[in-house]
């Protein structure tokens, strides 16, 4: 956090609402995904989200590049897992050239 010289009450207040306003700005994403997702999804749940073949989710499973927990018959997935799986596989915009 940067050092900051306080002359008034209002730099205070000032200085107070926007690290508020940037805490909010960071958890808020969060927080709201984790409430309103489904920690473990089906099988057929991601195959529907990744619009992928179940034979594609077998493959991702079988070479460790998906986690998923397996209870008896059912298999599960974390979604925090599939959204990091989806994520790694960003590529990086190029910045535009003038």
């Amino acid at each position: 956090m940067a050092q900051h010289i306080l002359t008034s009450t209002e730099d205070l207040r000032e200085i107070v609402a926007e690290e508020v306003q940037r805490a909010l700005t960071e958890a808020l994403p969060r927080a709201v995904r984790a409430a309103t997702t489904k920690p473990y999804l089906t099988t057929e749940e991601v195959r529907e989200w990744l619009g992928v073949s179940e034979r594609t989710i077998r493959y991702l499973t079988s070479r460790r590049k998906l986690p998923y927990i397996k209870r008896g018959n059912r298999v599960l997935f974390r979604t925090e897992d599939v959204l990091r799986y989806v994520e790694e596989g960003a590529v990086p915009a190029r910045r535009a050239e003038r």
